[in-house]
């Protein structure tokens, strides 16, 4: 066994590993939460739009700050298609869903009915 396993240093990395993931799971709940809360001010394309915007650049920035070599524009626009499918399709979807279902939700959710929790017992 070498001094680094034994040391520690692999399962450090475990425990880094398992935060990182948990943060990313948290960060992506705490989104959805925020984007059904930005839909009363914004159209559902309209907020995807900002919102792919700021990861692109937060990312490009990110890629060009750290020193990594970027595709060129014909490398960059070949791998964009991918992109099309994950989070544009996607997220289309599901922003255009979440605005439907708040649209018809919030008048039942304003009622004295849904309010009242002797109106959910038989």
């Amino acid at each position: 066994m070498t001094p680094e396993i034994a040391g520690g240093t692999a399962a450090r990395g475990t425990h880094i590993g398992a935060l990182l993931a948990a943060l990313s799971a948290l960060c992506w709940g705490t989104a959805t939460i925020m984007s059904k809360g930005a839909l009363s001010g914004f159209p559902p394309l309209a907020l995807l739009t900002i919102q792919l915007a700021a990861s692109v650049i937060f990312l490009w920035t990110s890629l060009m700050l750290r020193g990594v070599s970027l595709p060129g524009w014909r490398d960059g626009l070949r791998l964009a298609w991918l992109g099309l499918l994950e989070p544009g399709l996607a997220y289309v979807l599901s922003l255009v869903g979440a605005a439907l279902f708040l649209a018809k939700a919030s008048p039942r959710c304003n009622s004295r009915a849904a309010r009242s929790p002797s109106a959910l017992s038989p």
